[in-house]
């Protein structure tokens, strides 16, 4: 068994876009107060700013890199893997899986809290793009992060439980406010494989009579 999943190009593509409008002004404005620190003979300042501006340059590959455009899958689960970008793990040795689902905004507080407590108690909907970040140790036993966004962000999340994945978190946002998700995915799923064995063992019987 093995399931891909995908990015959201558009999302992707305003993503970067954001990111490099952003990384620009922070750019320009920092030049900006860097030539006015240089007319000063402000030094301190000068060297102050020259760091600061490292931080906008480094934003523009990240931002690529976390939302790349690419028909390829971002994230495959086989019976025993998890492939993440060009990162591939054994499911035991996963630590977590964080899901982040970002809800859409309301101007009105209320009916965003509303909706974050509905959520929070629902059957989550594959319907969602998020994050499907992968938590795990290198080799020096350091605990490091896999980011990616993927589509059907809650299959993958099921498949991977499925699979034997442990411990995870599936998060619903709504700009700085979250809750975690109460739905119980391995009591869904141990549910599931009862029933079907119920159904096995009657078709079975049946088959027997017959």
């Amino acid at each position: 068994m093995k399931k891909d999943y995908f990015c959201n190009l558009d999302y992707n593509r305003a993503k970067r876009r954001n990111s490099l409008l952003l990384s620009m002004l922070l750019i320009i404005c920092t030049l900006g107060m860097i030539s006015i620190f240089i007319a000063l003979k402000d030094f301190t300042f000068i060297v102050i700013f020259a760091m600061l501006l490292i931080i906008p340059i480094i934003m523009i590959p990240s931002a690529f890199k976390t939302h790349p455009l690419t028909v390829d899958p971002i994230v495959s689960i086989t019976d025993s893997e998890i492939l993440v970008g060009k990162e591939t793990f054994k499911i035991k040795d996963v630590i977590k899986v964080k899901c982040i689902i970002d809800l859409p905004y309301s101007k009105i507080d209320a009916e965003n809290r509303k909706l974050l407590n509905e959520m929070k108690v629902a059957k989550p909907e594959n319907i969602y793009y998020g994050t499907f970040d992968v938590v795990v140790k290198d080799e020096k036993g350091k605990t490091r992060i896999i980011y990616s966004h993927i589509d059907g962000v809650v299959d993958a999340l099921e498949t991977a439980i499925k699979m034997g994945l442990k411990h995870y978190s599936l998060i619903y946002a709504i700009k700085k406010t979250s809750v975690s998700s109460e739905y119980d995915f391995k009591g869904n799923i141990a549910s599931e494989k009862e029933k079907a064995k119920q159904t096995n063992s009657k078709k079975s019987k049946t088959k027997h009579l017959i």
